[in-house]
């Protein structure tokens, strides 16, 4: 397997005769090597793979501690990211990998919908507008970087910067922010979960001979967590 952190030649990391080679043959390998060994098996990363089972976790507290529709539906949009990762790490191909940033996008264009509409007070767009806007914006800014060869990784900390700026200054609008503590410890789980990612891709933290924990691993499980502050945190600022 390839040690370079990103693929930038989409270098094969699927041994023939090993499930989903004719998968990566047929779309091509991912743009990153995560520092998790490609086995020959149906689940080829498995630690990155099922790392992911804590969004379903996270799924299962908002979705049954919460009635509010808004964090239901929120609820909806991180398992399917959970489960979109899940079969991305499974199989390790770049059509796979364009899905598993679907969800992510869908995650991050939910929330830039939800405080875009907090922040206008009187909404001039349906939710489900701004929500199909923000995830075509976060689409063509990923055609985008493929076609200029760029790593499409920080596309998702562009979709996410602005959901914090949204939210802080929709807090301050409505005199909200003494019941920011959620959110406050949502956006460090995330920064926390963003480093480990970093410290993964260029092996600053790599490990792999070790079965479990890897900082992609680190990744899915404090974003999780993130996710499941964040879901309080809509409780507290949800009228």
């Amino acid at each position: 397997m390839d040690s370079a952190p990103y693929n930038t030649h989409r270098e094969y990391t699927i041994e023939l005769g090993c499930p989903w080679y004719e998968a990566q043959k047929s779309y091509g390998p991912p743009n990153v090597n995560w520092c998790e060994p490609t086995i020959c098996s149906y689940i080829n990363e498995p630690a990155n793979a099922w790392s992911n089972l804590a969004f379903a976790l996270t799924f299962v507290i908002l979705i049954q501690r919460f009635r509010l529709k808004v964090i239901q539906n929120f609820s909806w949009c991180v398992l399917f990211m959970g489960a979109v990762s899940f079969f991305y790490h499974a199989t390790n191909n770049y059509l796979t990998q364009y899905i598993d940033f679907l969800g992510m996008f869908l995650v991050t264009s939910y929330l830039l919908a939800f405080n875009t509409r907090r922040f206008q007070g009187k909404p001039e767009a349906s939710f489900l507008t701004l929500l199909w806007f923000y995830f075509s914006l976060h689409t063509v800014a990923f055609m985008i970087f493929d076609i200029v060869d760029w790593p499409i990784q920080p596309i998702v900390a562009m979709g996410i910067l602005p959901v914090l700026t949204l939210d802080l200054a929709s807090g301050w609008k409505q005199g909200v922010l003494k019941n920011y503590l959620f959110f406050i410890l949502s956006a460090l789980l995330l920064a926390l979960a963003q480093t480990f990612a970093i410290m993964d891709i260029q092996r600053i933290y790599c490990e792999p001979e070790n079965l479990f924990l890897h900082g992609h691993v680190l990744w899915h499980l404090i974003s999780a967590a993130s996710m499941l502050s964040y879901g309080f945190h809509m409780r507290r600022v949800s009228h």
